[in-house]
């Protein structure tokens, strides 16, 4: 019986050294290559630009006017823009607040806002009236208030109701006699001029001068 079991030990022992030597290899791992960088490589850098010269936005200009005249509106400070707002719907001139605001409106020409066009009127001064009620000389001549132009009389009624008035930009060149009966009262109108610390603008829609052969 013992031969036997040596026998049956020696094929059990055989087997196993088998299984051992005969199996699958254990794996090891393998190095993982490097990965390649998604950034490529630096090359040679460009060298500096040379800065050119700002061209200017094209605007839609009427004929005769040149573009190195008109200043758009996007160009100016925030106070001048406001400046310019408030002159583009007065009747009146609008008086400028700065040294600044009169240094530059002095030098402008034409503004371009809204897709158009705008003149830009500036003056240190404007005459000015005044007018109060008073007794007049019987040789005195005495204008009546129906005879005065409509100009003349828009100008009046302004002062009247006014504490003294400067005429609008569009009421240059009027004027208004010394003395005025309006209302079965004699009026007297003085005159002078009233000057602006800082300057005044005056801003009108762009309109091409006419010609003599056009008139």
């Amino acid at each position: 019986m013992r031969p036997a079991h040596a026998v049956a030990l020696c094929v059990v022992v055989t087997l196993a050294g088998c299984a051992t030597f005969g199996g699958p290899a254990t794996d090891t791992g393998t190095e993982t290559p490097p990965a390649e960088s998604a950034t490529p490589a630096a090359g040679p850098t460009a060298g500096p630009t040379t800065a050119g010269t700002e061209t200017p936005v094209p605007l839609d200009l009427p004929e005769g006017i040149d573009r190195d005249e008109v200043t758009p509106a996007w160009g100016l400070s925030e106070g001048d823009r406001e400046s310019f707002e408030a002159a583009r719907g007065a009747d009146e001139w609008v008086e400028l607040e700065s040294s600044g605001a009169a240094e530059t409106f002095n030098d402008l020409r034409y503004v371009y806002a809204d897709g158009r066009v705008w003149e830009v009127w500036y003056t240190y001064g404007t005459p000015a009236y005044l007018v109060d009620t008073g007794n007049v000389s019987a040789d005195e001549r005495v204008v009546a208030y129906g005879t005065l132009s409509t100009e003349q009389q828009r100008l009046f009624d302004r002062v009247r109701t006014g504490s003294g008035c400067c005429p609008g930009p569009d009421q240059e060149g009027v004027e208004l006699p010394a003395t005025v009966r309006y209302d079965d009262e004699t009026y007297l109108v003085e005159s002078g001029t009233r000057s602006f610390a800082h300057g005044a603008i005056d801003v009108d829609p762009y309109e091409p001068r006419r010609t003599v052969t056009e008139e």
